[in-house]
């Protein structure tokens, strides 16, 4: 992983981190502070929004070199970033959706549908999220080709769809050994506060959540990118922002 270029990584993470310090800070301590629990979740809109840049950013970074970032300032949202958040929404949706609606519609629907149904129905979800769990992973190259600018069109997800054709095992092998551990160890550290009502709890979630994730970030985001450079190559002329 291009850990040699931390420091642009630290550079380029800095406002997203404190946009999503802030955000934690207010909907989590207000949230707490009144009992509403459900504004905690608005944190996350303007955290995944300043997140966007330094997504792509790190991705140039790792495909393309330090020349991928040249003159790129902290925070930048152009029609690329735009499309990444566009992207990321979208295969979040198309990929685990479908299970989710099932599940939400067996919880909901508990009590009326009979055994045989419910058993039906979970084993469906089960199946649709295993789906959704393969295509996000024959997708995951369209991250780092949006970052680079090689996704104009549809045509372009077929690319990516065939770049990852025998490389599946080896990118969930990637968020199993790179990613599930930060998020294993998350539950462990805001666990003892999650049920808490204090500011202090609200701000201590956020910080280990931050640290967490700003690691793990840096390390699934430069793996995935660096396997995609190894598959699809660097681009021949990359712009420098």
């Amino acid at each position: 992983m291009p850990f040699e270029d931390f420091g642009a990584f630290v550079w380029m993470a800095w406002f997203p981190l404190g946009v999503a310090a802030a955000s934690q800070l207010i909907f989590g301590g207000f949230g707490r502070a009144t009992g509403i629990h459900t504004i905690y979740w608005f944190y996350t809109l303007p955290a995944a929004i300043a997140a966007v840049s330094l997504n792509v950013g790190w991705k140039r970074l790792a495909v393309i070199g330090k020349d991928g970032i040249s003159g790129r300032p902290y925070f930048d949202f152009t029609d690329r970033e735009l499309k990444f958040l566009i992207a990321s929404l979208l295969i979040l949706l198309l990929s685990f959706g479908p299970a989710a609606l099932t599940g939400a519609f067996l919880y909901l629907n508990r009590d009326s549908l009979g055994m045989g149904s419910l058993v039906v129905g979970w084993v469906s979800t089960i199946a649709l999220l295993i789906v959704g769990v393969a295509a996000s992973v024959r997708l995951a190259f369209i991250f780092p080709a949006i970052a680079v600018d090689r996704l104009g069109n549809l045509s372009g997800v077929k690319e990516v769809w065939q770049q990852t054709s025998g490389s599946g095992w080896r990118l969930f092998g990637i968020w199993m050994v790179v990613g599930l551990p930060f998020q294993i160890l998350l539950q462990i550290t805001v666990r003892p506060y999650r049920h808490n009502t204090d500011i202090v709890s609200a701000v201590m979630i956020g910080a280990i959540t931050l640290a967490v994730t700003f690691i793990q970030s840096a390390a699934t985001t430069g793996a995935i990118a660096l396997a995609y450079r190894e598959i699809a190559g660097p681009p021949a002329n990359p712009s420098s922002s």
